[in-house]
């Protein structure tokens, strides 16, 4: 302890906060789920019939599904983009480093900012998106009013935001990758597909399946940016399941089922990221 006593002494912040806001409120919240409690009356054992009620939930499951769907379309289109974006970057022109520092700004913006720029960018009389549309012949859509369009709104919003964060990451791994590879297949004759198929892609790999593991856990804990930008319509067409959450626990003041709702949310999050990452070692190893 006299060793370390110093180590100690400067990690105890970061660790009361941690202990404080993170593990604690998952202790109480794990106790809360077998309870029903509507914040200002008694709390009442209840057991396991939250966790039946969860299980039985169409609103749930609904949230469960738009989770889903903006998962796959937001991590799809985001990681497509920040390659893109990385094989960009990765060009040594002037400038170059200026552009990089820029490029990362989405990902440091507020989710409110973020939501208040998507909510003018596609609204539907004076957005940019229906304006350039109309440029080419198309007629205006209804994008955050439309329950067939709002979802790929929001995945598009979902999408900019991951790019941006990405990106950077993946240009880590271009850059880590040995140019001697490239001039070698150039030399056998090989044309820029196969030296983007053959020597990129099986380089990048790890980094791709990092970036696919964090895009899965931050896609299922979505909640400001949809929030703010279409508040979950319409008509429940991009409920996600932490806004069905918020909406259980501070609209019906349901604490105790709201709580249930979310150790099991954690529990299906833990279990897909764990699937990733038996893949990810399985990838790697190969």
């Amino acid at each position: 302890m006299r060793k370390h006593a110093a180590a100690y002494l400067f990690i105890a912040p970061a660790m009361l906060i941690l202990g404080l806001f993170v593990l604690l409120p998952m202790v109480v919240a794990l106790a809360l789920s077998f309870t029903s409690w509507n914040i200002v009356g008694p709390i009442k054992w209840v057991g396991l019939k939250n966790y039946l009620l969860v299980l039985g939930d169409p609103t749930f499951a609904h949230g469960l599904w738009n989770t889903m769907l903006y998962t796959l379309g937001s991590a799809t289109c985001g990681l497509a983009g920040a390659l893109a974006l990385a094989l960009l970057l990765h060009k040594e022109v002037p400038g170059i480093g200026a552009f990089r520092a820029l490029l990362f700004l989405p990902a440091l913006m507020s989710e409110v900012i973020t939501a208040m720029v998507f909510q003018w960018l596609f609204n539907t009389d004076a957005g940019i998106v229906n304006y350039l549309l109309t440029l080419v012949g198309f007629s205006k859509v209804p994008w955050l009013t439309s329950t067939t369009w709002a979802m790929p709104a929001v995945i598009m919003m979902g999408a900019w935001v991951g790019a941006a964060y990405n990106a950077p990451i993946l240009l880590t791994g271009l850059q880590s990758i040995s140019p001697s590879l490239y001039e070698s297949a150039r030399i056998d004759g090989a044309s820029p597909w196969q030296e983007f198929r053959f020597i990129t892609m099986p380089l990048l790999r790890p980094f791709t399946l990092y970036v696919l593991v964090m895009s899965l856990i931050a896609s299922f804990q979505v909640f400001g940016r949809i929030f703010v930008l279409t508040g979950g319509g319409p008509v429940d067409s991009t409920l996600v399941a932490v806004q069905y959450i918020y909406r259980v626990a501070f609209t019906f003041n349901q604490i105790g089922y709201a709580s249930a709702l979310s150790v099991s949310l954690f529990l299906l999050l833990m279990a897909l990221t764990f699937i990733q990452m038996r893949w990810f070692d399985r990838e790697k190893n190969a």
